[in-house]
């Protein structure tokens, strides 16, 4: 083992700050992490858009990632912002999947230093970190497999950005240090990710539970590329789910989810995940991720599309037909039906209170300058008052077409009442969308990027 040098100049303490939630696996996480950084200093991971550092035990083994808040997206602070402000270019243009803010940018389209945030798959820049933590916090008995993750402040005489620390007591020495915060989250060791192998090779049920997390938390990022996979002894994989930061949106135009082609979409919930649906406790979920500090209109999006979760899979309908009707057709610039049904529940309210309620951004708008999220009781009330029978129609609509489906395929004088909705008879017959495509450029690559000291998506 390394012994603590002159060169140590690394050190870190978890964020505990409102009383943020943490867990006895993230403590013991940020420990080892914490020891680590006596001997080893955090390590630039050369691999995706954003800044994010590998962080190692005292015995040099890689154990957890660091993912700083100021060195997501257009921010100066950035290592990779040309590659993340290329990516955000190319992501602009294409279906409403991301937003740019370009109003301060240069001749060259590079943000300025003044530069507002980028509101880019439906988050900010600066937000992901919470956001990662969030998708942790989210998996209830860890059924999804994301790994340990919480927020930390580490200081590192290596960052060129951050608040400077004129002393380090911990590490011995006057040395000037420059602390910021983030998420920090376990390595997980694995075999490769789902580019590596093809959806073939996957289990239902570990597809459906990254689906059902993806819908929970209307992942706007979700690929090939930061879903893992560890082979269990049995020769079986299992999945593990990364790379959260662009999830709980602002939007609801923004949710991409890459399974949705995969067959097993189509396959009927079993019994265990559908269980887990309806333990799924949705004002429960809502308080922790305000304790947590995420925004209004975000909240209120993960209840709208958790409220359509769990209706669906009460009526047996399958994760593909969940995510057809959040996310929008690939080539085609116009709202996904979750998106209409949200829209006429705020028109409800507009025409109760008198007033736009919307929580909407668009590709100029601020944080601050957004319209109000729909805060008060009674009006959250009356959106998803309004909001639920529309669901429960879409639902019914789906159903219907599903039967009607199932009678052409018997044939005339063949008509049998209990298969009308015998979902499990029909595959492809059940599309409410067309086909979709993987959108292309991907922002991160993957195996490299994330994982636990122990386990995790």
């Amino acid at each position: 083992m390394k012994n603590p040098t002159e060169e140590t100049v690394a050190t870190m303490h978890v964020l505990n700050k409102n009383k943020r939630i943490v867990t006895p696996h993230f403590l013991e996480l940020a420990a080892q992490s914490e020891e680590g950084l006596l001997y080893y200093a955090p390590q630039l991971c050369e691999e995706g858009v954003n800044g994010t550092y590998f962080l190692q035990n005292k015995n040099g083994n890689k154990i957890a990632v660091f993912k700083p808040e100021d060195e997501e997206g257009n921010s100066d602070s950035n290592p990779k912002k040309e590659i993340s402000a290329d990516l955000a270019g190319c992501n602009a243009g294409s279906d409403s999947i991301s937003k740019k803010i370009s109003a301060d940018s240069d001749a060259e389209g590079s943000p300025s230093s003044l530069s507002p945030p980028v509101l880019q798959h439906g988050v900010y820049s600066g937000e992901q970190a919470t956001r990662e933590v969030a998708a942790y916090l989210l998996d209830r008995d860890h059924f999804y497999g994301v790994p340990p993750t919480g927020l930390v402040e580490v200081a590192y005489s290596g960052f060129t950005s951050g608040q400077p620390l004129v002393h380090s007591p911990e590490a011995g020495r006057s040395q000037r240090l420059r602390k910021k915060g983030g998420s920090l989250q376990a390595f997980v060791e694995n075999d490769g990710s789902a580019e590596d192998v093809g959806f073939n090779a996957f289990p239902t049920r570990e597809v459906h539970k990254i689906g059902v997390l993806d819908v929970q938390i209307v992942n706007t990022d979700r690929h090939e590329g930061n879903i893992l996979y560890k082979k269990n002894k049995d020769g079986s994989r299992r999945l593990i789910p990364i790379d959260h930061g662009y999830s709980l949106p602002h939007t609801l135009d923004s949710a991409w989810f890459g399974w949705l082609t995969w067959p097993q979409a189509k396959n009927p919930f079993d019994d265990e995940v559908r269980e887990y649906i309806q333990r799924i406790d949705i004002e429960k979920d809502a308080k922790m991720l305000e304790k947590l500090g995420i925004s209004a209109d975000s909240v209120r999006n993960m209840k709208v599309s958790t409220t359509l979760l769990k209706k669906a899979a009460a009526k047996n309908l399958t994760l593909y037909d969940v995510g057809a009707l959040i996310c929008r057709v690939v080539g085609q610039n116009e709202p996904s039906e979750m998106e209409v049904l949200v829209k006429h529940a705020e028109e409800a309210c507009e025409s109760r209170f008198g007033v736009p309620r919307t929580t909407r951004l668009d590709a100029g708008d601020q944080p601050s300058q957004a319209a109000a999220p729909m805060e008060q009781t009674e009006e959250q009330e009356v959106f998803f008052a309004a909001l639920e029978p529309l669901l429960d129609n879409k639902i019914e609509e789906i159903l219907q077409k599903k039967a009607r489906a199932i009678e052409s395929q018997r044939g005339p004088g063949k008509h049998n009442l209990s298969l009308l909705r015998d979902l499990n008879a029909v595959e492809d017959a059940c599309c409410n969308i067309k086909a979709l495509t993987p959108r292309v450029p991907r922002r991160t690559s993957s195996r490299t990027m994330m994982a636990p000291i122990k386990i995790a998506v």
